[in-house]
């Protein structure tokens, strides 16, 4: 009885060694070594009992699915993910993933009830709203994708305070970001300007290059839009000898 439960012992402690492994390679963008990582730990994940371990390797399954552009394989791994979920917080993550999944097939009511359930359970988690940022944000892109930009507003600007609250950084300047969009839209160029720019502030001061340089680069149009040339120009040129 003592050796069976060693070995069981030693088989979760491989599982949890093999599922971090795998998730800082996702983290590192080395997708292919995460789903081969991933492929090893598979069989050990299909004897295992212990439900917060299997939750773990289906959300990270989810995450490679993503990246491949498994759409299919990304819902999927994001039901069998709930499915095994333990707490609010797996829940919570759970629920944002399929929504992500959902939104990518433009089956845009289902990503809408996903997301209010990914909230419900992230506002459960005790003093620890962060799981609430990301399914704001993605209700807000989808009333955007839908044209209701006021609504759109609304939800973005709930997804903003709750990643500053949490000092998430980058979803902050990511619901600014499309903030500024749902304002370029309604015709309020100055206030979009205004909000680009505080968005680049929180994605160049997290290191988040790519994302800095999307939301520069959409300021600028917007300024060549309006006739600002010179200002765009200078602008332009700025970025062009930043040294990040």
């Amino acid at each position: 009885m003592m050796e069976e439960r060693e070995e069981i012992i030693d088989q979760l402690q491989i599982i949890h060694i093999q599922l971090l492994q795998a998730e800082d390679m996702i983290n590192s963008f080395n997708t292919l070594g995460a789903e081969l990582m991933l492929n090893n730990v598979e069989p050990l994940i299909k004897t295992c009992e212990e439900h917060s371990f299997i939750s773990c390797y289906y959300e990270l399954r989810e995450r490679v699915c993503e990246r491949n552009g498994d759409i299919q394989g990304f819902e999927q791994a994001s039901i069998l993910s709930l499915r095994f979920a333990t707490n609010d917080a797996a829940k919570s993550r759970g629920y944002t993933l399929l929504a992500r999944s959902l939104i990518r097939q433009k089956r845009f009511n289902e990503a809408l009830q996903a997301c209010d359930n990914a909230i419900l359970h992230g506002q459960k988690v005790p003093e620890n709203t962060k799981f609430c940022a990301e399914p704001m944000r993605i209700k807000g892109d989808i009333y955007y994708k839908q044209g209701m930009y006021d609504k759109a507003i609304h939800y973005l600007n709930e997804a903003a305070y709750y990643a500053e609250q949490n000092k998430l950084y980058a979803d902050l300047g990511s619901a600014l970001a499309q903030q500024g969009d749902c304002f370029r839209k309604i015709h309020k160029p100055e206030l979009a300007l205004s909000i680009y720019l505080k968005a680049e502030t929180y994605f160049r001061d997290c290191h988040n290059y790519y994302y800095y340089s999307s939301v520069l680069l959409r300021r600028v149009d917007l300024m060549f839009e309006l006739g600002l040339d010179d200002k765009a120009k200078k602008i332009i040129s700025q970025y062009v000898n930043e040294k990040p």
